[in-house]
């Protein structure tokens, strides 16, 4: 596998972070700037939750420079200079706002934050102003030109390309084809997978063929699929400035309006944050993975290989999720090429009418998941496809039956295809970092997506239990009923409990896997991830997987008393263990923990790998000073913070220091673990 070009350079991620972000002048420049603009968003939440009305300026005046053709930051600086009692300042703001393309005048006319406002006649003046522009574009605002295809190809550019600037993705337009040609103008030409089926469905109009699907290479033809047997596929290209900010390559950040099926044969080789490219998609926070769910929900494909990532002879199933919007190919470079000729022999063999109906209802893409499932050589039958077996994070392509693949699709008529399945987390208990949990992560919530809900069951709680609702959307549900079934993990320790007869609301209890686990029986291959599928059943039919994940550490031992209270935290027996590191970091420590007699925890000691040993109380709080019966009398807050490693070559470490001091680290050449904390010399947990 090669390395890919990371997408954003390092000195720009770190200027970006810094503040330091140039304004941007290219569509393209927007991922540049893009976690500084999230900073500075969520800076602006929190002064405006605080009422901090000039440090909400300094912000706002911040996000100006930072994307000076955005609007809303300077309508923000408006509201932010109008809570000062700074008029003058605010018209100005506002009126900006306007000319670069504000438009909402219902939100002028009623925002809170605008009331010294308004007995001023400039606000008339404001108001009718808005309401002149409301049908006009703002400065720099041009009209997004939808690209037509030429030459057989579709172009991807500044002028068709806008950057959702909340969702953190490029949306990319091209033109619908028009005067479409009969599928049997292709059908001498189309030489793909079960060619001899689908050239005469073609011949008599039967089949839509690929006329309209558009190829989305994003490896550089590293492992490009060979377009010449599938006649009427149409590639997308990206110009030279696309290229240039490499938004041409990896994971993909488009949305377009068509149906596109795309791959990325790469991975990230080196380092200790080594990953796959989808692993690191997951890992990268709530917005990939939500863009994942929009690309799959918009008639979106795309493949990437496990690489490293799901192996059975190496650390087994790393990913933390398991999700149907990306195909994930066992194996690393080329092993997404099966894949990608499925799935063009797929679209092609739609019947043109399923094929509209399906584009049209955004459900291309659970489709081709559900008949890539169950047409796999293992799945015999509806009952099979209700397996763990036939829901694997990586797909193998030894498995793959492409012509039943296609004879399914072919088959497939607009009354027979299933609904999608929505899932939502109705009630929840959450463990408080810090004391529930010990580690940077401020969560144990991975997604909350409609069709994958991850959770990482940090807490030291023996049964994770949470309140599931599901429905059927998208197309009409009479006659389909929904199923839940445990697809992996140990179904005695996984509890799914029916709140409402139809299932639609169910309460789901997990409890602690110990240690990894065989992903199904007789199976080499390891995981500590348990997975709840969700599936729409009518008759011998059923759709498409939705997924609860619920992932346990690796990085972690544990010991429960009999009646299930948590007695040991032991990370310093699993330092040899792998996790990945930006789920959890390692410690160098065992945590063990104390009742009192009506079995209220009462605090922990920690045991250091170096001997030393601290106290803590339930609060998480460490215990400074005791009274003479050993009661915590003086205690103070710490913070959990990553100790950079030495090399740059192997993970931190996690470490913790009280709350009150700045922390800064310095370490002898055996790298023990003194460090200076406020200029005070420490060695404390």
């Amino acid at each position: 596998m090669r390395r890919p070009i990371a997408f954003l350079a390092a000195v720009a991620i770190a200027a970006a972070i810094a503040g330091e972000a140039r304004a941007v002048t290219n569509v393209f420049e927007y991922p540049l700037v893009f976690r500084r603009q999230q900073q500075l968003s969520a800076e602006c939440q929190l002064a405006i939750r605080r009422r901090d009305y000039a440090e909400m300026e300094r912000v706002c005046r911040a996000g100006a420079a930072l994307l000076p053709e955005n609007p809303t930051w300077r309508y923000n600086l408006g509201c932010a200079l109008a809570r000062q009692g700074r008029s003058s300042e605010a018209f100005a703001a506002l009126n900006r706002a306007l000319d670069l393309g504000f438009r909402d005048e219902s939100l002028l006319g009623s925002d809170a934050d605008l009331t010294s406002l308004r007995p001023l006649p400039a606000y008339v003046e404001l108001l009718d102003k808005a309401h002149g522009l409301r049908s006009q574009p703002g400065e720099g605002q041009s009209p997004i030109v939808p690209a037509p295809i030429l030459d057989g190809l579709a172009h991807v550019h500044a002028a068709n390309t806008r950057w959702d600037i909340d969702g953190g993705f490029f949306r990319a337009f091209f033109l619908p084809p028009t005067n479409l040609p009969p599928p049997a103008e292709f059908a001498a030409r189309w030489n793909g997978p079960a060619a001899e089926l689908i050239r005469p469905w073609l011949a008599t109009n039967a089949a839509a063929g690929n006329f309209g699907d558009f190829y989305d290479n994003r490896d550089d033809g590293h492992s490009q699929l060979d377009l010449a047997p599938f006649a009427g596929l149409t590639p997308i290209v990206y110009d030279a400035d696309a290229r240039r900010h490499n938004a041409h390559y990896g994971l993909n950040q488009f949305l377009y309006n068509g149906v596109v099926f795309g791959n990325a044969s790469v991975a990230f080789t080196a380092g200790p944050y080594w990953h796959s490219v989808p692993r690191g998609a997951m890992l990268d926070g709530a917005l990939p993975i939500a863009f994942l769910a929009q690309q799959y929900l918009r008639n979106h494909i795309y493949c990437y290989p496990s690489h490293r990532d799901h192996d059975a002879n190496g650390l087994g199933d790393l990913f933390p999720l398991n999700q149907p919007y990306v195909l994930i190919s066992q194996g690393s470079s080329g092993s997404d090429q099966p894949f990608l000729r499925a799935i063009a022999a797929t679209l092609a063999a739609f019947r043109p009418e399923t094929k509209r109906f399906l584009t049209a209802s955004g459900l291309i893409a659970p489709t081709v998941q559900m008949l890539l499932r169950a047409s796999q050589k293992q799945v015999a039958g509806p009952q099979d496809y209700l397996d763990g077996a036939a829901h694997p994070t990586a797909f193998d392509a030894a498995n793959l039956d492409v012509v039943r693949m296609v004879r399914l699709a072919h088959e497939l008529t607009t009354n027979d295809i299933p609904p999608l399945v929505a899932l939502r987390v109705v009630e929840e208990a959450h463990a408080v970092p810090g004391v529930d949990f010990l580690d940077v992560a401020g969560s144990e919530i991975l997604c909350d997506t409609p069709c994958a809900i991850g959770r990482i069951l940090r807490g030291p709680a023996r049964r994770h239990t949470l309140l599931a609702g599901a429905q059927m959307i998208g197309l009409p549900a009479e006659g389909w009923s929904l199923r839940w079934v445990v697809l992996r993990g140990d179904p005695s320790k996984v509890i799914i409990l029916p709140r409402k007869p139809d299932q639609s609301l169910v309460e789901i209890s997990v409890f602690y896997h110990d240690g990894r686990f065989p992903v199904r029986a007789g199976s080499p291959l390891q995981s500590g991830r348990v997975d709840i599928g969700v599936f729409a059943v009518r008759g011998q039919q059923v759709s498409a997987p939705a997924f609860f994940s619920f992932l346990h550490l690796n990085n972690e031992l544990r010991t429960y008393a009999a009646d299930g209270h948590i007695l040991v935290m032991d990370y310093a027996a699993a330092t040899n263990r792998y996790e990945d590191p930006r789920l959890s970091l390692p410690k160098r420590w065992r945590d063990e923990y104390e009742y009192n007699d009506d079995r209220q925890l009462t605090g922990w000691t920690r045991h250091l790998d170096n001997g030393a040993k601290a106290r803590f109380n339930a609060r998480g709080e460490r215990v400074e000073q005791t009274d003479k019966l050993g009661r915590p009398i003086v205690t103070r807050p710490v913070n959990y913070l990553p100790r950079t490693a030495l090399d740059g070559a192997t993970v931190p470490d996690l470490i913790c220091v009280d709350s009150e001091f700045c922390v800064r680290y310095r370490y002898d050449s055996d790298s023990d673990r003194t460090g200076v904390v406020a200029g005070r010399e420490r060695a404390g947990p």
